[in-house]
């Protein structure tokens, strides 16, 4: 992924945890965003590299009222919800990255999971 280095964690954490320990490596790190088609199968096809190591990794997009907003500010339109997502579940406000399937989910922030950091080069 151009000027991104990517760290696929293997812990699992909640998402606020996740956010956290990836801002422990620095003001330029964030939990993963995905900007278009490309990146997103850039990020399955490593996944699948490395063997599955978790089933689903968080993404740095969260539901901020009505709207999905990337925390790290970045701005892009572009998703790839899994069929049926996200769901209006006012509970599952954090989204998933599946790798099976490379597509998007909401879940509930409190749910522990892998994550990915990110880092701008």
């Amino acid at each position: 992924m151009a000027n991104k280095c990517l760290d696929f964690g293997e812990v699992k954490l909640n998402f606020s945890d996740a956010t956290f320990y990836c801002s422990t490596y620095g003001n330029k790190v964030s939990q993963l965003s995905i900007n278009n088609a490309f990146e997103n199968n850039e990020v399955s096809q490593a996944l699948q590299s490395m063997g599955y190591k978790c089933d689903q990794y968080y993404l740095d997009l969260k539901r901020n009222g009505s709207n999905w907003v990337w925390l790290n500010g970045e701005s892009t339109s572009y998703r790839n919800w899994k069929n049926g997502y996200p769901t209006n579940d006012n509970t599952q406000n954090c989204v998933s990255f599946d790798t099976q399937t490379g597509s998007w989910y909401n879940t509930g922030c409190d749910t522990q999971q892998c994550f990915i950091c990110q880092l701008y080069a």
